[in-house]
């Protein structure tokens, strides 16, 4: 406890989540699922069967947030050259879903009789990076603690949810055949559909490490589309009570997004002129492959044991049935909107 105390108070969390990365890494040499999934398995069946030391929560927010974000940004190296073909695709996914989710979720919200604050918090959120933009949301309509806490948990558990359904596919059913033939396809409509940044790393991670370069893309175009609508959302709410206690964020964009478009134009550059370079070119081959074969897959299972220990299901008192429906609906309308734009592109 003294240590946790001390000048290094993220060493017990930090050492917990590796350890729980190397028990993931042990048990996926004779389970199908991946690391990332064990991770996240082992992480949440610990946090809510048993009450964590004091002493590991620095550690285990570092991992969740900081280690996470950092692997999540330097993955753009690993992004392939061809994928940038895809871009009026992509850009197609990244925006209109989320237009569609924002606009279905004033409707919905007041079917379901949501209060106006929260279902705009659950739908930015599912719409683009989670708990990140549901944090521009609150400060821009200043939400009260108990609401954010509501729109932030039904967000983990339907990122939650929709990272075992994806597992589930890949892994256990027919479909896996179709699915292995069509990666880019899937990494594009897990890339618009799950919330949470790195429960997509761990559902595609499934798939395969280089999968995940169409999925973080959709998610980094469309948080540059956060921004106006957020903007319009604040708008909205600007007679009501929420406008005259609005204190605005400090940033909109999540850190990590900028590192991985700015580490993905480096990868771009790395791989189209590295292999004129001579020995320059052998050092970034043997640097991609140390990073995709041990340093990002062991980074984010840690990030990823982090995550998991945030997700209490004996903390998400205030979120009730009408919310998690609400949320579900729209990861729904994100996945059949993705899906509708992918046979209609192809189509053509």
């Amino acid at each position: 406890m003294e240590l946790a105390n001390g000048d290094y108070p993220y060493i017990p969390g930090l050492l917990y989540c590796l350890t729980v990365a190397i028990l993931s890494h042990a048990t996926s040499s004779f389970a199908i699922w991946s690391p990332l999934m064990w991770a996240l398995f082992y992480s949440i069946l610990i946090t809510n069967v048993f009450v964590l030391p004091r002493g590991l929560i620095p550690g285990v927010s570092f991992c969740s947030y900081q280690l996470m974000g950092s692997a999540v940004a330097v993955m753009g190296v690993l992004v392939e050259v061809p994928l940038l073909s895809h871009l009026p695709l992509i850009l197609a996914i990244a925006t209109m879903p989320y237009v569609l989710v924002v606009f279905s979720g004033l409707w919905l919200g007041r079917a379901l009789q949501l209060d106006e604050g929260l279902a705009a918090m659950i739908e930015s959120g599912a719409a683009c990076c989670g708990r990140d933009t549901i944090s521009i949301t609150a400060g821009r309509i200043d939400s009260e603690e108990v609401t954010f806490r509501a729109a932030t948990s039904c967000i983990a558990v339907i990122s939650l949810l929709a990272t075992m359904v994806v597992a589930f596919l890949i892994t256990r059913t027919p479909l896996s055949q179709l699915i292995a033939g069509r990666a880019d396809v899937l990494s594009l409509v897990v890339g618009s559909s799950i919330p949470e940044v790195p429960y997509l790393v761990a559902a595609l991670n499934t798939s395969g490490f280089f999968s995940l370069g169409q999925s973080l893309t959709v998610k980094a175009v469309r948080v540059f589309v956060t921004v106006p609508v957020i903007r319009w959302i604040f708008e909205r709410f600007r007679e009501e009570q929420y406008s005259t206690k609005m204190s605005a964020p400090r940033s909109s964009t999540p850190w990590y997004v900028w590192g991985f478009m700015l580490s993905t134009l480096l990868g771009y550059i790395l791989n189209a002129y590295a292999p004129n370079m001579g020995a320059l070119g052998s050092l970034w081959g043997a640097a991609r492959s140390s990073l995709s074969g041990f340093a990002l897959p062991l980074l984010t299972t840690v990030g990823l044991a982090g995550v998991g220990s945030q997700m209490k299901f004996r903390d998400m008192g205030e979120l009730g049935l009408r919310q998690l429906m609400f949320g579900l609906s729209m990861l729904m309308i994100l996945s059949a909107s993705t899906i509708m734009i992918i046979v209609l592109s192809t189509s053509q």
